[in-house]
């Protein structure tokens, strides 16, 4: 039996201050466990439990100049001439929950003492639990009408809830509240076969299937709302992975290479992306990708004191089936339509078409000191990368070496 338990209390940045962060977590995970072995078969089964709690309140509050956001002509009529500003706030206190139960088996059989098979299944039960509760204004400054300048807090309207709560506040104010639920049952699971050529050389071949549960997008950009609080969540996202690979320990065990092929589908992505117009992110669904990729890698000890290593990949990794927002500046010419662009097709993100890393360490033992010496002469190079889903050349990063 294996268990782990944790509890976070609640941290902050700046507690007692302006702008201030508090988070709290609580988690705990238990799993008990079953194992059998025999001359022929493995077998390990268990039950999986889980649960998470997060709870996070943000707040930034911003002092804006009236002529900057083009107000200037109520300098006078209504903003004091020496203290020219709006006061811009809102105060963000979210609650996320999830409770995972899940249960568990993998079997491999020994055919022959070179030739073996595996396959294993998990069920996962999960429910989600979410609140989401903003208050926000956009005030003129009247020092010690609307404003206090030694506290940085509105008087009017105020914060109606919670520990940043006034006395003055007006429920009226502008608020955002809503919570929901959800829950989802899904499955992963791997099935493949190994053989062993020789004492120095195994290929295995693999299919597994993998999962990440329904998630919720609680940021300043939620799409949810009161009218429609499950806009805030975030279909399961699903990947499928197919593998071939080749395991090899040469030249008498001083050279180790590994190489396999994979495809991989991932379906229903769930990332960040920017909302436009905005410096805002949120998390959603992003359509789907599809992976075709070449992985190799080897590690050779040269000498008693030199070893030698490197790696290559090779991705071809596409969006498809996603439809972005056109980003700023992009034409007709250039695939925007309607203001909108298809992303099928283009790179996924963070994913170099190529990348590869050569190394070289040398031990150098000095006999007659109490230590020695160490050296490590390194490369890496990849292909450029996109960094958002709107594919802006603007956040491209260029190829480079290093």
């Amino acid at each position: 039996m294996n268990w782990t338990f944790v509890s976070i209390p609640e941290t902050a940045q700046g507690v007692g201050e302006i702008p201030r962060r508090v988070v709290g977590w609580d988690y705990f995970s238990q799993e008990l466990r079953l194992n059998y072995s025999n001359d022929k078969v493995d077998l390990v089964g268990g039950v999986f439990y889980q649960t998470y709690d997060e709870s996070l309140a943000n707040q930034v509050p911003l002092l804006i100049q009236a002529d900057v956001i083009g107000l200037g002509f109520l300098v006078g009529p209504v903003l004091d001439p020496d203290y020219p500003y709006f006061f811009n706030d809102a105060v963000i206190r979210t609650v996320n929950s999830v409770d995972t139960f899940a249960a568990f088996n993998d079997l491999t059989y020994h055919v022959s003492d070179t030739f073996e098979v595996f396959a294993g299944y998990r069920l996962t039960y999960e429910e989600v639990d979410f609140s989401y509760d903003r208050e926000s204004w956009f005030i003129p400054v009247i020092s010690g009408v609307t404003y206090d300048p030694a506290t940085t807090s509105p008087l009017v309207p105020g914060v109606c809830t919670g520990e940043q709560a006034t006395s003055t506040c007006d429920p009226s104010a502008p608020t955002t509240k809503f919570s929901g639920d959800a829950d989802d049952t899904n499955w992963s699971g791997r099935v493949g076969a190994s053989w062993d050529i020789s004492d120095a050389m195994t290929a295995y071949v693999s299919a597994s299937r993998g999962f990440i549960g329904p998630g919720v997008d609680l940021s300043r950009a939620t799409a949810g709302n009161p009218e429609d609080p499950g806009a805030a969540l975030l279909d399961p996202t699903t990947a499928i992975n197919y593998e071939i690979g080749l395991k090899a320990t040469l030249w008498g065990d001083r050279l180790e290479i590994n190489g396999a092929v994979f495809q991989l589908e991932v379906e229903d992505l769930q990332s960040a992306a920017l909302i436009p117009g905005t410096v805002s992110t949120r998390t959603q669904n992003a359509g789907d990708i599809e992976t075709l990729g070449l992985e190799l890698s080897f590690v050779a000890a040269a000498t008693n004191n030199l070893t030698l290593s490197g790696g290559l990949s090779f991705l071809d990794s596409e969006f498809q089936n996603l439809n972005q927002p056109c980003y700023p500046g992009q034409s007709e010419m250039q695939g925007c339509i309607g203001g909108e662009q298809s992303i099928d097709g283009k790179d996924a993100l963070n994913t170099p078409e190529l990348k590869y890393n050569l190394a070289a360490n040398l031990n150098m033992p000095f006999e007659s000191m109490p230590f020695d010496g160490y050296g490590r002469l390194g490369y890496v190079w990849q292909d450029d990368v996109a960094f958002t889903l709107d594919h802006d050349p603007m956040t491209v990063q260029d190829s480079y070496g290093l």
